[in-house]
């Protein structure tokens, strides 16, 4: 059912992480600290799926566009960091668009100019129909390619269990939201 699977987020991860960390120096980041603000923008596709009657239901693409704003920690190997994003999200299927709002804790790896990560955190889904806080969970890289600016891939899973029952016209219908994200930041 879904576009975008976890296996394929760990498999680009993988891919780019073997390509051979550069060191700090490098590249011109201070002993590859990752600590400090960042702001940016992120631009990615996912679905929007379901469960009925124990078949599963594409309910349609997800397109999504929007800003982000964080703080990261950097303690020696690991990362610790928070992020605030809203998106402008649109699903195709449902001729419906609304705004996704996520805030989430991370934590990452420091190796280097290369900062795999993992989230956690609540979003707020707000469209035409419909609005829902639901927990959010997923996992990302980010690569320093400058010593201020990072580009990076972000996935994000959100289960809206109940949010859309009266559209499918049942309760208790799991649905299931992935949106996969590319994303470029400046640090400060």
């Amino acid at each position: 059912m879904p576009l975008i699977r976890p296996s394929l987020l760990a498999a680009v991860m993988t891919v780019l992480a073997a390509g051979g960390p550069l060191s700090a120096q490098q590249i011109g980041l201070p002993d590859g600290d990752w600590s400090g603000l960042r702001l940016g923008a992120q631009v990615g596709r996912g679905d929007l799926g379901a469960q009925v009657f124990g078949r599963d239901v594409d309910l349609g693409r997800i397109d999504g566009l929007g800003l982000y704003a964080g703080y990261d920690r950097d303690l020696g190997r690991a990362v610790l960091g928070a992020e605030l994003a809203v998106d402008r999200v649109t699903v195709d299927d449902l001729d419906d668009s609304g705004v996704l709002l996520r805030l989430r804790a991370r934590i990452g790896a420091d190796l280097g100019r290369v900062q795999p990560y993992l989230s956690a955190g609540m979003a707020r889904l707000t469209a035409d129909a419909l609005s829902e806080t639901v927990p959010v969970f997923g996992a990302g890289l980010d690569v320093a390619v400058t010593p201020r600016v990072t580009v990076g891939l972000d996935y994000s899973r959100m289960d809206i269990d109940d949010a859309l029952e009266d559209r499918l016209g049942g309760r208790g219908v799991p649905v299931d939201a992935d949106l996969m994200q590319i994303r470029a930041a400046w640090r400060f």
